[in-house]
């Protein structure tokens, strides 16, 4: 890609929370994106940035954790608080991929907060 091209992109900063190469690697995506956008539909500017912000943000997705291995497993970016409580593993991820609950007024609560019970330690011999 030739300089005068990357200087016309205007490329939003990464989301802070993701590890270094992996915000190199959501700048070369959202590049890559816009410019393949340029391509696809030239007479259509407007969209560009939509579909390569869209692009880019899909390297932040990541399978919400079913078991207490998994949450544990999970990188730090993706988690805001990890806390052992009572004998349990709360987990909130950066996601608001829980459960979601309808609120008395309409509006809808999605939970993005995982409970899971923490295994018990095994006896040594």
């Amino acid at each position: 890609m030739d300089q005068e091209k990357i200087a016309k992109i205007a490329v939003p900063e990464a989301p802070g929370i993701l590890p270094a190469a992996l915000q190199e690697k959501w700048r070369a995506t959202y590049e890559k994106t816009f410019t393949q956008s340029e391509s696809d539909s030239p007479n259509e500017p407007g969209v560009h940035p939509q579909i390569a912000l869209r692009a880019a943000n899909a390297l932040l997705a990541f399978d919400k954790p079913k078991s207490y291995a998994e949450a544990m497993a999970m990188p730090d970016w993706q988690i805001v608080k990890r806390e052992e409580r009572d004998g349990k593993l709360i987990v909130v991820t950066i996601e608001a991929r829980g459960k979601s609950t309808r609120e008395k007024d309409g509006t809808i609560r999605v939970d993005s907060k995982f409970v899971f019970d923490i295994p018990a330690k095994k006896a040594k011999d």
